[in-house]
């Protein structure tokens, strides 16, 4: 028997990677519209520390620190 990953797992997965996650890569991965990745991601960071980068015209990648990060 396997467990189910929920689609709120599976973002914070995509999140903590190294190169973190974009809306639209959570969207082609989950099949959530934007605005809701948007709004999960909102709700994920009342509990993670979520980071935000911009870099120019390039879509925004979000992360999340994973502990070995943040002992660094």
């Amino acid at each position: 028997m396997t467990k189910k990953i929920n689609r709120r797992d599976e973002v914070i997965a995509m999140l903590k990677r190294k190169s973190g996650a974009t809306v639209e890569q959570i969207v082609a991965k989950t099949g959530m519209l934007p605005h809701s990745a948007r709004a999960l991601i909102s709700g994920i960071a009342k509990t993670e520390t979520v980071n935000k980068s911009k870099n120019g015209s390039k879509p925004t990648v979000y992360s999340i620190a994973t502990a070995e990060a943040k002992a660094a």
